[in-house]
């Protein structure tokens, strides 16, 4: 479209939301526009407690009925389509979008978007109008728009202030939940029952997006960064967004999203945590590849198995061998050859052990940890439980049973970030690790590569 082409369908719009205006104005005044009864439910929280565990809640239920508008923009929608600033819209853009396009659902959307802003604002300003009218156009020309959007965040705990900092091209805050974020007020749904959702931390971006579903695919990469943080089952159940698109369908309100599972690690945020955040995030946000957060992008390679094998591990509830084997199943991912045939646990825990020394961890430690979830796995995928005894040898563990296997997650989470941080192939890691064996530079090759970033990395 021209700049000439594109003035002229400016002006014709803003004549266009004028007539819009005129239109919600009579109604109004002559009672043929009224708003509508809606019930809404919210929460009174009576108790809140956060703590380590979690937060501890008690809420009763409440209804109220509120002035609905979002019946009113659809009949002024029909009766400005009889005016003849919607006929002259319609005929050009009708001629930009050529004998394939149909532009007038895109059309609808922009007087209904008009006719809300006008029931809402009473003496709506040209000015205001006029801001619609660019917002409808930079749609047309395809061009993202703003977007800010609160998350309710499970499986993190906020023990630090508010973390506020940019990561282009978004702008980001993490805070604590509070009983605010619960006592919100939803639309009473016709069927189903008001069920109580508590996140544990709250997240607000700002950034910019052309449809929905690309803030879909960005809330799945958020969530991704901030599992390999911690080990954290960071899932958002719920988030509102605010866009300033015109003609792309953006939900109103609140959105339930995703599917229900539980938390089952919950990660901690400290005020150390909370330094090292913005810098990590930063770094992670170019490093992991679309295959661990983008649905529509389906991989098999090393790296996002092991992603697929730690989300399991974190989110599939159940046995702890079902925990510790896709954990173990995740590190074999990464470190053994699929050709290699002998000798496997030994390989695995030796190779493992030097990466992570790299980080500080002592290597013993790490052969000892994951030679014996080695056996969890092996008794697990062959179709057993472990036996009482090796129950046992687990639950007198420093960290018990369960502090085990997060040991063995948190081995996987670190492997994970390491290798996507150094940019560096499997079969290259292999070789400088097992190189490293008997030549010490091998490592200290790794040690260069990987850098400063391990400073990011919370051990």
């Amino acid at each position: 479209m021209t700049m000439d082409a594109s003035g002229k369908l400016a002006n014709l719009l803003i004549a266009l939301a004028l007539g819009v205006r005129d239109e919600t104005n009579v109604g109004r005044r002559s009672g043929k526009l009224a708003a509508d009864k809606r019930e809404f439910h919210r929460w009174r929280v009576t108790k809140w407690e956060y703590g380590e565990k979690g937060v501890n809640i008690s809420a009763t239920s409440e209804y109220v009925a509120r002035d609905s508008w979002d019946m009113a923009p659809i009949r002024i929608r029909d009766l400005v389509s009889e005016r003849q600033e919607y006929r002259t819209v319609l005929k050009a853009l009708t001629e930009v979008a050529g004998p394939e396009g149909d532009p007038r659902p895109k059309l609808d959307l922009f007087v209904r978007v008009v006719a809300r802003l006008c029931l809402l604002e009473a003496g709506c300003r040209r000015s205001r109008l006029e801001t619609v009218v660019k917002r409808f156009m930079a749609d047309l020309q395809g061009e993202p728009q703003r977007c800010a959007v609160t998350v309710g965040v499970e499986g993190l705990l906020v023990f630090s202030q508010p973390v506020c900092f940019r990561a282009s091209p978004m702008k980001v805050a993490l805070r604590k939940s509070t009983p605010a974020d619960v006592e919100v007020e939803m639309p009473v749904a016709p069927v189903g029952v008001q069920l109580m959702q508590t996140p544990t931390a709250v997240l607000e971006l700002k950034l910019r997006v052309r449809r929905f579903i690309d803030l879909q695919v960005v809330l799945e990469k958020v969530a991704t960064i901030l599992r390999l943080f911690r080990v954290a089952s960071v899932r958002f159940p719920r988030f509102t967004p605010h866009s300033e698109s015109v003609t792309e369908f953006f939900p109103t309100g609140t959105v339930s999203y995703g599917a229900r599972s539980a938390a089952i690690e919950k990660g901690k945020l400290y005020e150390d945590d909370a330094v090292r955040l913005p810098a990590f995030w930063r770094k992670m946000q170019d490093a992991i590849p679309p295959s661990f957060y983008d649905f529509h992008v389906q991989k098999a390679d090393s790296i996002s198995i092991a992603y697929q094998r730690y989300n399991d591990a974190l989110f599939r509830n159940g046995l702890l061998e079902r925990r510790v084997a896709n954990a173990v199943m995740g590190l074999e991912a990464l470190f053994l050859r699929g050709s290699e045939r002998q000798d496997l646990s030994y390989r695995l825990r030796m190779r493992a052990a030097r990466l992570l020394a790299l980080l500080g961890h002592t290597g013993s430690q790490v052969s000892d940890t994951i030679h014996k979830a080695y056996g969890v796995r092996s008794t697990f995928v062959h179709g057993s439980h472990i036996d009482e005894k090796a129950k046992r040898r687990l639950e007198e563990e420093p960290d018990g049973a369960t502090g085990f296997a997060k040991r063995v997650l948190n081995y996987l989470r670190l492997s994970i970030v390491c290798t996507l941080l150094m940019g560096i192939s499997k079969e290259d890691l292999i070789e400088n690790l097992d190189a490293g064996l008997l030549d010490p530079t091998e490592v200290e090759k790794l040690r260069k590569r990987l850098g400063r970033a391990k400073e990011l990395l919370a051990s």
